[in-house]
């Protein structure tokens, strides 16, 4: 792991041993681990290739959920938190791609797993 420019010195990157592992472990492209979750955190922010705009949108959510779950991992790992990544309610990415939540406790497993699911009406 390593530490991102302007980021805090005790937080690492890949945040969670899931990626780190993942990025570790891929024979796909020759980079470093760093490299890489430089690379993915460069598309998660601005959605970089030379793909349609359509696709590089597509490729900036993928990266951004794959980003989010870094965290949520994180604080599952580490932290021993309950998490969940859900979705904000009528969000449309086409005029703002960041609509994930990242919600999360101690001891609220049972709380999370009752949320309402994406589309569902809140009681």
């Amino acid at each position: 792991s390593f530490q991102r420019s302007g980021a805090s010195a005790d937080i690492e990157y890949p945040r969670s041993k899931w990626l780190m592992g993942k990025l570790h472990d891929t024979g796909v492209v020759d980079m470093a681990t760093e490299d890489k979750y430089t690379l993915l955190a460069k598309v998660a922010d601005i959605g970089i290739g030379p793909q349609t705009l359509s696709q590089q949108r597509q490729q900036q959510a993928r990266a951004k959920k794959i980003v989010e779950l870094d965290r949520l991992l994180a604080a599952s790992e580490g932290h021993g938190y309950d998490v969940r990544l859900m979705r904000i309610r009528d969000h449309d990415p086409l005029v703002y791609s960041k609509g994930d939540l990242l919600i999360g406790g101690k001891d609220v497993a049972e709380t999370l797993v009752n949320l309402p699911e994406e589309g569902e009406e809140i009681q």
